[in-house]
């Protein structure tokens, strides 16, 4: 459970739910949280905040949902996999070999049985508040690399990808922030209220968390990779946001904020 501070129209949300397509789901309030950000003196530490709450799903989608929601064993029909094989597989290992542009195929698939806007891939910003889970150091557990054996699968820990779960969670309960597989995200200069962003601007993606092939130095919670919206790798997955509709008039107040600083 998120332990961040409610204001009063967030309590009003369970703090866990699981939806009609079998994903679990933790409520992340907003709050802030303190980053090394690079700036002309060197990294200095910045705060960073997250306006917005939203439902985060607790681990990376599984092979079980996708194969529920785009058909039996899709995520296999890529050159990719036809080429190198499985690196793990089972309904409760992540699903991977699948792009940018795949996992927003699922996100619209998802949408469309919703028939409103109601899935996308997290921010940046809103990743790694939830990786961190109220921490300011390099791992959600700490500054130590040799605990994270404990929290996350990685180059010491195993030679492919690992079922989700099995490790110990995040202090507000997300598993495999640390290792596993990469996460597709959406860029922090990306409207969040844009559901369906164009795949092609920009023509690069981030990825976050380090993976089951990097050393404990590249899975801390400020790990980033840089890929094309079409690569396929067998380290890469995601997790998804769901949106918290709120009051207009609360929405209508974010927006004017935004605009006061622009």
């Amino acid at each position: 459970m998120c332990l961040c501070p409610l204001i009063a129209e967030e309590r009003a949300h369970p703090p866990t739910f699981t939806d009609q397509f079998g994903i679990d789901f933790i409520l992340v309030t907003s709050g802030k949280y303190a980053t090394p950000v690079e700036k002309d003196a060197g990294l200095e530490e910045d705060s960073i905040e997250v306006d917005q709450p939203f439902y985060l799903s607790r681990t990376e989608i599984t092979q079980d949902q996708w194969e529920k929601l785009m058909g039996s064993h899709t995520w296999q029909n890529s050159a990719e996999y036809q080429e190198h094989g499985g690196y793990g597989e089972g309904a409760n290992f992540p699903v991977y070999f699948v792009s940018f542009t795949d996992a927003q195929s699922f996100i619209g698939r998802l949408n469309e049985k919703m028939n409103k806007p109601t899935y996308r891939l997290p921010t940046e910003m809103e990743w790694e508040y939830a990786a961190r889970a109220g921490s300011s150091t390099p791992y959600s557990f700490g500054a130590d690399p040799e605990a994270l054996d404990r929290f996350g699968w990685f180059e010491g820990n195993a030679d492919d990808t690992q079922e989700v779960g099995k490790k110990q969670p995040n202090a507000w309960g997300f598993f495999d922030m640390h290792g596993n597989v990469w996460e597709w995200v959406l860029d922090d200069n990306e409207d969040p209220y844009i559901l369906n962003p164009k795949s092609d601007e920009p023509p690069e993606r981030n990825k976050r968390g380090g993976s089951w092939r990097k050393a404990a130095v590249n899975c801390q919670v400020t790990s980033v990779g840089v890929q094309d919206d079409n690569t396929r790798e067998d380290d890469i997955g995601f997790r998804l946001v769901r949106i918290i509709e709120l009051p207009k008039s609360q929405i209508d107040t974010k927006t004017d904020k935004r605009s006061e600083t622009e």
